[in-house]
This record gives structure tokens, sequence and C-alpha cells, in this order.
């Protein structure tokens, strides 16, 4: 992965972030997955710098609508694991990993509500931006396969 791929990866994931609190605030929804809206723009960054390196190969060698499975993969992962590192970086900061019940909200009804409020809530904005970013990590990782040759 080239440090403009993992840097536009991240950009995405704050972009996506923004776009989804200000949503959530103009529509009163209500989109934190922690008490810091800092750990949510990390968790944000963090679940898209690393599907962005973990779908960056498939990327590289999809062509024209081939990109069209990876890119609904992509979707249906990015909600879940993006609550679940929030939730994961909750619990060791809090240390409530030895409470079940935090660690059962942070790693089972937090991506549960997060893909509510993705799917059901702000579909208008998440599912835009999502489709967006995956399509421009698409077009660089691409760049990326074709100097390689």
């Amino acid at each position: 992965m080239t440090p403009t791929y993992a840097l536009v990866a991240l950009g995405l994931g704050l972009l996506g972030f923004v776009a989804i609190e200000i949503a959530g605030a103009v529509f009163g929804v209500r989109t934190a997955m922690g008490p810091s809206i800092w750990l949510d723009g990390a968790a944000f960054a963090l679940a898209t710098l690393l599907l962005a390196a973990l779908f960056a190969p498939l990327l590289r060698r999809a062509r024209g609508w081939r990109v069209a499975p990876l890119l609904l993969g992509f979707l249906l992962v990015y909600a879940p694991l993006t609550a679940l590192i929030a939730g994961a970086i909750d619990l060791s900061l809090t240390g409530g990993w030895a409470s079940a019940s935090l660690v059962r909200a942070a790693l089972i009804a937090t991506p549960v509500n997060l893909v509510v409020t993705f799917t059901l809530e702000l579909p208008f904005v998440a599912l835009p931006l999502g489709v967006a970013s995956v399509l421009v990590l698409w077009r660089l990782a691409r760049r990326r396969g074709e100097r390689a040759v």
C-alpha cells in the first residue's frame, strides 16, 4: 500500500465520519459509538484504512463491473468493523473488559446500532459516501497496479 493510498483512505474515513456526524445532528439521529467524538473519528479512519488495505489487491485486479461485488463487500463489512474498533478502543481506555455487560454493549449493541444508523436512519448520506469512497480507492489501486506492471 502506497503512502498516498493510505492517506486517501484515512481522509475518506474522516470525511465519512464528519458527514455522518453533521447529518446526525441535522436530522436528530444519535451517531455516537462511544463517549468521545475523537475516538469515534479515529475508529472511522482506522476501519477505512484497514479495509482499504485488505481490499487493495482485489481492487487493483478488478476491471469494469467486477468491482461491484467488492464494493458491496466493503460496504457490508464497514459499519460492523467500525463499531467493533470503536468498542474495543472504548473498552481498552476505560478498562471495561472486565464487565460482561460493557463488553456485550460494545461488541454487539454498538455494531447493530451503527448498521441501523447507516442503513435505516442515514442511508442517503452513508450509501453515496461509501460508494464514492470505494470507487476512489479502486481508482487509486488501479493506478498503482498499472505502474507496477
